[in-house]
């Protein structure tokens, strides 16, 4: 058996993820687990269909474990969200790679960045710049420059590339023998925009995926026929596509009750960020107006949008740990089972199904009941509101 993982959110799964799984097959990986966000993501939305649904996409095309990232994981910045997908394929115990589309594939380089962002000089030149207002790609490369460091700046500023340095350096914080692959990505970055069809490609990012899901565009050409088959299903059962819009007057509402205070216990709050987000939800009539008014240079849109998103869902800083401490399975198939087996002498409890929960410990069950809370709004989000308990009651896809 060898053993690769993928950190993902396959919100939806797309061709590009196909592209991934069948160029690890290729590589003679027999086995592939990915460990996927729940029903909420790192842009501080949910996701376009639920854990279940997209975990039966990857299960058909190509994936054969699929695990949960817990939802303070998965709706954090690159560094929490890169460490604790890391750490679970670690706590598996027998995943020999782990694998990432960027569109620089060199590990050396992208292990020698690593390296440089962890040295004092790259550290205090970074803290300088973003003190001066600027973003962190701006930032990064203004460092470089400071630091005499010959590296491509793109490589501070692609998305892509700064998740696949979050993983390097997790397993290095981890000391794991997971060895870190980049397979080339020439697809758009995963989070951007088109204003129309891209020529001559059938692979585009997520979020064009989803503008045409939810406008009712064509996007069959952009997914595996199973993908396809499965959006369709649940847009005809109205359980697809989730929106944040369909909170957004819960969201006004829930915010106008918090005072500064209550906002500082909050992921990602610092530096008096709190009073700045109480100030602007009071002068706020829309979920948009609300995160432009936060906006500056230094906080970008997905962060305000997790820290409004982590306000909502009562996901405080007091659930988070280092690591996940469970992994919690999602599906698997015939070859899933192998890896499962292979993992009985987990670092970490395996969750095959809710009550398993019950025999952990308080830390695990209050992670376990926040995931619960967040997927029952979740299902508010939907075209046909859904009842409450499905992380209680759906059972691992099999």
């Amino acid at each position: 058996m060898k053993i690769c993982g993928i950190i993902a959110e396959y919100n939806p799964f797309h061709n590009g993820h196909l592209h991934i799984t069948n160029r690890l097959r290729d590589m003679e990986y027999s086995h592939i687990v990915a460990v996927m966000s729940g029903n909420f993501v790192q842009r501080g939305e949910p996701a376009i269909m639920s854990k279940w649904a997209r975990t039966e996409c990857a299960l058909k095309s190509g994936v054969d474990l699929v695990i949960e990232l817990p939802l303070t994981w998965a709706m954090s910045a690159a560094q929490n969200f890169a460490l604790g997908g890391v750490s679970l394929l670690n706590s598996l115990g027998c995943v020999d790679t782990i694998a990432f589309g960027c569109e620089i594939d060199d590990i050396s380089e992208l292990s020698r960045a690593v390296n440089v962002k962890s040295s004092d000089a790259f550290k205090n030149a970074f803290e300088y710049e973003i003190d001066k207002g600027k973003s962190y790609a701006s930032a990064a490369a203004a460092a470089l420059n400071k630091c005499g460091e010959n590296i491509i700046p793109d490589i501070f500023r692609l998305p892509n590339c700064i998740l696949a340095q979050e993983y390097i350096s997790a397993l290095k914080r981890l000391n794991s023998k997971i060895t870190p692959i980049a397979i080339k990505r020439h697809m758009s970055a995963h989070d951007e925009m088109h204003k129309s069809a891209p020529d001559n490609t059938n692979i585009v990012s997520a979020a064009y995926i989803r503008s045409l899901i939810k406008s009712g565009g064509s996007f069959r050409q952009y997914v595996p026929q199973v993908t396809a088959d499965i959006i369709e299903r649940e847009l005809a059962l109205k359980s697809a596509p989730a929106d944040i819009f369909r909170l957004e007057r819960a969201i006004l509402a829930f915010l106008r009750k918090c005072s500064p205070d209550d906002f500082t216990h909050l992921p990602d709050v610092n530096e008096g960020l709190q009073n700045r987000i109480y100030t602007a939800v009071k002068a706020s009539q829309s979920y948009d107006e609300l995160i432009d008014k936060i906006k500056t240079k230094r906080y970008t849109h997905a962060r305000l949008r997790r820290i409004i998103l982590s306000a909502f869902l009562d996901v405080d800083i007091s659930l988070f740990n280092a690591e996940p401490p469970y992994i919690r399975v999602l599906g698997f198939n015939e070859r899933g089972k192998d890896i499962l087996r292979l993992a009985r002498e987990s670092t970490v409890p395996i969750i095959m199904k809710a009550a398993d929960i019950n025999h952990l410990s308080e830390s695990c069950r209050r992670l376990f009941e926040a995931e619960s809370r967040a997927d029952d709004i979740y299902t508010l989000s939907l075209p046909e509101i859904g009842c409450c308990s499905s992380n209680m009651v759906n059972g691992v896809i099999h």
